[in-house]
């Protein structure tokens, strides 16, 4: 038992290495898309972790981090309505956001208390 927990521990060190000096590309095949970005109060500009980022019309979502980051990956090119919740914030959705083959879209998304 304590060799598997020394072997997964190796193996998230490694992949975190290799993650962080660029060894695992990025960048996406043509055939896919994805959006990213940052939530965060529309009052303060402070950054919101745990808020919710729902891709409308399907199970896909992402919570942001301590920053207020999240990252969705591997969509299907098209526009697509994505729902921001957070606890004491008005719910807010972007229409229409549209996301390109082979690019990552980069969103700002601000939200207000209730």
């Amino acid at each position: 038992m304590k060799t598997i927990s020394t072997f997964i521990a190796a193996l998230c060190i490694t992949l975190f290495s290799l993650q962080s000096f660029g060894s695992i590309p990025t960048d996406l095949p043509g055939d896919v898309t994805g959006v990213s970005g940052k939530v965060v109060d529309k009052n303060t500009g402070e950054s919101l972790a745990g808020a919710t980022v729902l891709v409308k019309g399907t199970n896909i979502r992402a919570y942001t981090d301590l920053d207020g980051n999240f990252s969705i990956s591997n969509l299907e090119p098209g526009t697509y309505d994505l729902e921001i919740s957070y606890i004491s914030y008005q719910q807010t959705e972007l229409a229409a956001v549209k996301a390109s083959a082979g690019e990552k879209l980069n969103l700002e998304i601000a939200i207000l208390p209730e």
